[in-house]
């Protein structure tokens, strides 16, 4: 006899509140601020037991492919419901935490699982969802009863800086219409490397390009701030682009350098209260 319960997302609910993080600190020139590991979990994907990873693995299978049929022991008895666009192609398995692994009732065969999934692409990016699942251990396989899959936000920002020189790229009205995929390779290729720009002394005309490498809910905006005087940073041009969660900005200005050097830049997301994910450092 096969046993249901509701569909777990009361469990994605208090999944998303559990793993919180902060960005912190970053280096001169081009650099990227690290957000804080998601809390410490019980159990990695690589430590699991058989069942554990295939069910885990047949959860992300079906939430990059919904229509892919699945082949091997690992069946769904209810289609994986989906929270939101799952447009995740391109995007592999990385980390996996798995928060909860318990038996339900009295039978070691019927489980529950449920964890958080860190995808990444060839660029650097990634995404976070959480999913949540029940399943039963049958001779011929796993059943999966019940599954569920949604997006986390806001809680593993990825920041990256990256000062250009203006000769080295065209006009930002004609680079408003690229995509991130096309233009972060772009930028990455044309960055001036942080020695360089300690070197230089004085005002310089640069393109500053923020680029949020995770995925982000697709209404909060990036903004850019700088705590420096006019003397040290004077963005004459700024362009905030969020594309369906993807993240950027492109500016265009004068900017100190060098030994007289001594300023910041903020990366900070545009809310009633702004809340600073990342701080690039400018100083000699």
């Amino acid at each position: 006899m096969i046993r249901r319960l509701s569909t777990p997302f009361a469990v994605l609910l208090a999944l998303s509140l559990l793993f919180s993080c902060a960005t912190s600190g970053s280096a001169p020139g081009t650099s990227t601020s690290a957000a804080q590991a998601p809390v410490e979990v019980p159990l990695r994907l690589a430590d699991a037991r058989p069942d554990l990873a295939a069910v885990v693995t047949a959860v992300y299978g079906t939430l990059r492919n919904p229509e892919a049929p699945l082949y091997g022991t690992v069946l769904f008895d209810q289609p994986l419901l989906i929270e939101g666009e799952a447009e995740i192609r391109g995007f592999g398995l990385g980390d996996v935490a798995i928060e909860e692994d318990i038996p339900l009732g009295d039978d070691p065969l019927f489980r529950k699982t449920s964890g958080l999934l860190r995808l990444a692409d060839p660029l650097g990016r990634e995404m976070y969802w959480s999913y949540a699942a029940e399943y039963l251990l049958q001779d011929e396989g796993i059943l999966i009863l019940s599954s569920a899959a949604a997006p986390v936000y806001g809680n593993f920002d990825r920041i990256r800086f990256f000062f250009v020189e203006k000769d080295q790229l065209p006009a930002l009205s004609y680079l408003e219409d690229a995509n991130f995929e096309e233009l972060l390779p772009l930028v990455a290729a044309n960055a001036s490397e942080a020695g360089e720009l300690k070197v230089e002394n004085g005002m310089k005309d640069m393109y500053l390009f923020v680029f949020d490498m995770t995925r982000s809910e697709s209404s909060i905006d990036l903004e850019l701030y700088s705590d420096g005087t006019l003397a040290d940073a004077v963005i004459s041009d700024s362009r905030s682009i969020n594309q369906e969660g993807w993240r950027f900005i492109m500016a265009e200005g004068s900017f100190r350098f060098g030994d007289d050097a001594g300023y910041r830049l903020y990366a900070a997301e545009s809310r009633d209260a702004p809340r600073v994910l990342s701080v690039l450092s400018v100083e000699g």
